[in-house]
C-alpha cells in the first residue's frame, strides 16, 4: 500500500493486477479503492490532502479512515516502504490472497502455510514458493484423484448400426459440413473445419503461418467484416461461433492484436505498426477493433505450454463457448519434453516430444467437440521434393497419424509455374484480369498431403493469390500432384440457418 501510495501507476500496471476483495480489513479497502480512483483520474503522486479531498463526499467511508487515524497510518507505511521493493511486497501479498482462495474453497493449505504454527517460520517457508507452484500443488492433487477415479470414464462403445436411422436423417438435415476456411478449395477437400478435427498448416519460416491462421479464425469468429465492394462492415456470412487464438511468441497486445484487425478491416498489417493510417482508416480500424471486441475474440499468450497444460486450457475455452481455437505453433519449447521426461523417467526425442503435443490437440478438438487448428515448420526437403507432404514436416513426420487435415503452403518453384501457366492464363481470362494488363500469377501453393474425407485423392495442390499484408487468399485452380488440373468446387460455408 506504501508503494502505491507513492507510485500509482502500478494500480494501472497489467503485470501487477489486484482486487479489491482481497484487502480483507475494510480500513485497508477503503485506501486501495481510493488509491486506485485516483490513478484511474491521472495522479502521479498521492499525498494526504489528495486522500482526504476525495474521500469527504463519501461519509461512510471517511469516518472508517478517520477512526484508523488514516493520517497516521500512510505517514508510516510509505515511510517504511521502498518502491523498488514492489515485485517483492506484491508476490508476497498475492501468495496469501491466493492461499486464501484455496482455503476459503475448501482446500487443505497446511502444507504450504500453516496459521497454527510460528508465523516467521510460515513465511520463511512461504518464500520457496511461487504463485505457480501453489496452483501447480493443488492441481496435481486434483488431478492424481482424477486419475484414481474418472480414467475409465474415456472409454465408450456401441454395437455399429445401433441407431443408424437417426443418424441418416440427421446427415440428411445437416450434412457433416464444418466451419469455413479462407481457402474455399480447402474447404471441399476437409469438409470445412469441422468441430472435433485437428488441422494443420506447414510453411517455412516467414511464409505467413500467423497471418493465414489468424485470418482463418477471423473468418468463423468475426461477427463482422469489411466490404470493399460497399465500403463499409456488413455482417460476417460465414461467422460460426467464438474463437480463441493461442501463441507462445510475439506481444499479444503491439503485434498479435494489430494483425486481427488489418484481416478484417482490410487495412495492411504495415501500415497499423507504421502509424501512418489516414484520418478515415484510423475510424475503421477503431471500429474493426470494436467489432472484435463484441465477438469475444480471446488470445493468449501461453509460452510455457505442455500437453497436459492445453488439455485444460481447451477444456476451460469450451466450458466458456469457444468453439474454435487456433493454437500456433507446434515446436518443442522444452516444458514438453521436461513433462515427458517426468512422466517416462527418460530423455524424450523431439520427434516424440512434437507428436504427444499434437497428441493432445486432437484429444482436446475430440473431447470438447470444438474445431482446432495449428501451424508447424518445415525441414527443408520440400525445396526439392517431388511430392511435398509429411516427410518435410520439422521434427516429426508422424505427427500426420494424429490429424484429420494437413496441407504444406509454400511458395509455387520455377519449375511448377512453368508448367501451370495455361492454367495461370486460363483463369485470367476467367475473371477478365488480362483485358485490363493485370495478369494474376499465384505466389503460394497449398500441397494437401492428408485430407480424412476427402473423394479427391491425395496430393492435390491448390494454388493461391494471397495477399499477405491483410490475409486475403484467393483461390484460382487446383492439381494433382505432378500439375495436372482437377476440378475442386469452390465451397463457401455460410452461417448456420442462412
Amino acid at each position: 500500500m506504501g508503494c502505491l501510495i507513492q507510485d500509482p501507476s502500478l494500480c494501472l500496471n497489467d503485470k501487477y493486477p489486484l482486487d479489491k476483495e482481497e484487502f480483507l480489513v475494510q480500513f485497508h479497502r477503503v485506501i486501495y479503492v481510493t488509491i486506485n480512483e485516483l490513478a484511474n483520474m491521472g495522479n502521479q503522486t498521492i499525498n494526504l490532502m489528495d486522500l482526504n479531498e476525495f474521500l469527504k463526499p463519501y461519509e461512510s467511508q471517511y469516518n472508517i479512515y478517520l477512526d484508523n487515524n488514516g493520517d497516521s497510518y500512510i505517514d508510516t507505511i510509505t515511510s517504511i516502504t521502498d518502491v523498488d521493493n514492489y515485485e517483492s511486497y506484491y508476490n508476497q501479498f498475492r501468495k496469501m490472497s491466493c492461499l486464501r482462495e484455496y482455503k476459503d474453497n475448501g482446500f487443505d493449505i497446511k502444507e504450504i502455510y500453516d496459521v497454527d504454527k510460528n508465523e516467521n517460520e510460515q513465511l520463511q517457508k512461504l518464500n520457496e514458493w511461487s504463485i505457480e507452484d501453489i496452483v501447480n500443488y493443488f492441481e496435481k492433487k486434483q488431478m492424481d484423484i482424477r486419475k484414481k477415479f474418472f480414467i475409465n470414464s474415456e472409454i465408450e462403445e456401441m454395437i455399429c448400426g445401433d441407431g443408424f436411422d437417426e443418424l441418416l436423417n440427421q446427415f440428411e438435415k445437416e450434412p457433416m459440413i464444418g466451419a469455413g476456411l479462407c481457402s474455399p478449395m480447402l474447404n471441399s477437400l476437409y469438409r470445412g473445419w469441422c468441430k472435433g478435427h485437428l488441422l494443420l498448416r506447414g510453411a517455412p519460416s516467414s511464409m505467413g503461418k500467423t497471418t493465414m491462421g489468424i485470418s482463418d479464425l477471423c473468418n468463423v469468429a468475426s461477427l463482422k467484416v469489411w466490404d470493399d465492394d460497399k465500403n463499409d462492415f456488413v455482417d460476417n456470412p460465414y461467422y460460426q461461433g467464438m474463437g480463441t487464438y493461442l501463441h507462445s511468441e510475439q506481444r499479444m497486445r503491439e503485434e498479435i492484436q494489430p494483425r486481427f484487425i488489418s484481416s478484417i478491416s482490410h487495412i495492411p498489417y504495415n501500415i497499423i505498426l507504421d502509424g501512418v493510417f489516414t484520418k478515415e482508416q484510423k475510424e475503421r480500424l477503431s471500429e474493426a477493433g470494436r467489432i472484435m471486441k463484441q465477438s469475444n475474440l480471446k488470445i493468449m499468450n501461453y509460452p510455457t505450454f505442455t500437453s497436459n497444460g492445453i488439455k485444460e486450457i481447451i477444456k476451460s475455452l469450451a466450458l466458456d463457448g469457444y468453439e474454435y481455437i487456433t493454437e500456433d505453433y507446434i515446436w518443442n519449447n522444452f516444458y514438453i519434453g521436461a513433462e515427458l521426461k517426468k512422466m517416462s523417467g527418460t530423455a524424450i526425442r523431439e520427434d516424440m516430444a512434437l507428436l504427444q503435443f499434437t497428441s493432445a490437440l486432437k484429444y482436446a478438438a475430440e473431447k470438447n467437440n470444438v474445431g482446432v487448428a495449428t501451424m508447424i515448420q518445415l525441414n527443408g526437403n520440400e525445396k526439392d521434393a517431388l511430392i511435398v507432404d509429411e516427410s518435410c514436416l520439422f521434427g516429426s513426420k508422424s505427427v500426420k497419424t494424429k490429424i484429420d487435415n494437413g496441407s504444406i503452403y509454400m511458395q509455387p518453384r520455377p519449375k511448377e509455374l512453368k508448367q501451370v501457366d495455361e492454367l495461370i492464363t486460363k483463369w485470367n481470362k476467367t475473371h477478365n484480369k488480362i483485358a485490363f494488363g493485370e495478369r494474376i500469377e499465384p505466389n503460394a501453393v497449398s500441397h494437401c498431403f492428408k485430407a480424412r474425407y476427402s473423394r479427391y485423392g491425395m496430393n492435390i495442390k491448390i494454388w493461391h493469390h494471397v495477399d499477405n499484408s491483410i490475409g486475403r487468399m484467393t483461390d484460382m485452380f487446383a492439381t494433382t500432384w505432378d500439375n495436372k488440373p482437377i476440378d475442386i468446387p469452390l465451397l463457401y460455408i455460410k452461417t448456420k440457418g442462412e
